[in-house]
């Protein structure tokens, strides 16, 4: 089920990801036609939603992903407003940013290649060189691979893995049958699960915050909303070895 949604705290900190016109900011420069670096890989979601700026303007619009071309262009949709629409003219600076469900915050720079009205708005943006990120989480998570099962209030229950961990919130992937109600973006869940280190299986409780469905693959994220203590200690354990071993860079900020 793909987000439809940019969170409100989403839009405050996507001004942390540096403008285009700050150059320390990282953000590429337009395309150079002799650089034969491979494009980024956009992890964006068919019907997603993503934050358009106008450059020099300072004003955005929410729009929907409807699809893209790697190496040629992003398709977004954009509202009928004449102050937006009025700038959207072929090379003016544009700046993309979405939110995937792991947290992160994603953004680039691009252009506007063309428009149509007809039979829908469509806005048509170059495809960047280079994409910038910003974790929205307020603690490090790191990878894992933990087998977990999740809880529905209604008894239901599925089978899955724990794809990353903190304190504060999980990532989970299950396969789907036909038969499977998808859990929607709120819903409380139990996550089901022995955490590093814990004798005893763990029932925890957590909201869901992101969803995203590929097939039939299901990834949620998660927030929790009440751990115990002792498994909220072997996650921080956790987290401090794998940094101490691996290095900093190996958690998730």
């Amino acid at each position: 089920m793909p987000e439809d949604k940019i969170p409100a705290e989403a839009v405050t900190r996507a001004a942390e990801i540096p403008s285009v016109e700050t150059p320390a900011a990282g953000i590429p420069s337009p395309a150079n036609s002799e650089d034969s670096r491979p494009a980024p890989r956009l992890d964006l979601t068919v019907g997603g939603a993503v934050l358009v700026e106008i450059e020099g303007l300072r004003r955005s619009f929410k729009a929907r992903v409807v699809g893209w071309d790697q190496d040629r262009f992003v398709l977004t949709t954009f509202p009928s407003r004449p102050e937006i629409r009025d700038q959207l003219y072929q090379d003016r600076g544009l700046i993309l940013r979405y939110l995937h469900p792991d947290g992160t915050l994603y953004g680039f720079h691009s252009v506007v290649d063309s428009v149509l009205f007809r039979p829908e708005r469509l806005l048509f943006a170059r495809y960047p060189e280079k994409v910038e990120t910003l974790s929205l989480r307020k603690e490090d998570r790191v990878n894992c691979f933990v087998r977990a099962g999740l809880e529905r209030g209604r008894g239901e229950a599925c089978q899955g893995m724990l794809l990353n961990v903190s304190k504060s919130g999980c990532r989970f992937v299950s396969g789907l049958t036909a038969s499977d109600p998808a859990p929607v973006v709120g819903e409380t869940l139990t996550v089901v699960t022995a955490f590093f280190g814990c004798a005893m299986e763990l029932r925890i409780p957590a909201d869901v915050r992101a969803i995203r469905q590929d097939g039939q693959r299901l990834t949620l994220g998660l927030l929790f909303r009440e751990i115990p203590e002792e498994a909220a200690r072997d996650i921080e354990r956790y987290i401090q070895d794998i940094n101490a071993v691996l290095g900093e860079g190996s958690a998730q900020q």
